[in-house]
């Protein structure tokens, strides 16, 4: 069966399996409104993604979108990102302001910024061709077996943060 992929925002969580293998959530689009359901933990409530899948009808829950995967879109004006911010995922503003205050820093300094989903912002030269990119973090720690959220490499989604 060919996939179909509609894009629009997650509205409310209805139900998540405690093993974090199936969930049920209230889908938005610009022109309507459904439940979907995916074999994952879903996305965040407010975040806008795309979900690929298909049209089924549950015995009892009627015409839903079973979505096998889903694209995190990035908020593309102010609206969507205000939107997004007004859930309540994002806790307090340290981070975002961090971010902003960067992207100042470097504009000052005369540098061509862009942000790249809300997370990382770059700072190029105007006049010249990127040339090395230098992206560190702080929080890596050694792959172990000893790990009691999640295993190494294997992302797991919960409370509205990413382990």
């Amino acid at each position: 069966m060919e996939q179909e992929k509609i894009t629009g925002s997650v509205s409310r969580i209805i139900w998540q399996s405690g093993d974090e293998r199936f969930s049920v959530f209230r889908f938005e689009t610009e022109s309507f409104d459904t439940s979907a359901t995916l074999p994952c933990p879903p996305p965040p409530q407010g975040q806008t993604v795309e979900l690929s899948g298909s049209w089924t009808v549950h015995p009892r829950f009627g015409r839903q979108f079973k979505a096998e995967g889903f694209r995190i879109v990035t908020p593309s004006d102010s609206e969507a990102i205000e939107k997004f911010l007004a859930t309540g995922v994002v806790e307090g503003v340290g981070p975002a302001m961090a971010l902003r205050k960067a992207a100042e820093i470097l504009e000052r300094a005369g540098l061509r910024v862009q942000t790249y989903d809300g997370c990382v912002v770059s700072g190029d030269l105007t006049e010249l061709e990127p040339g090395l990119d230098i992206l560190a973090h702080l929080d890596v720690v050694p792959a172990a077996d000893n790990w009691t959220v999640c295993q190494p490499y294997e992302p797991v989604l919960m409370d509205g943060k990413l382990y």
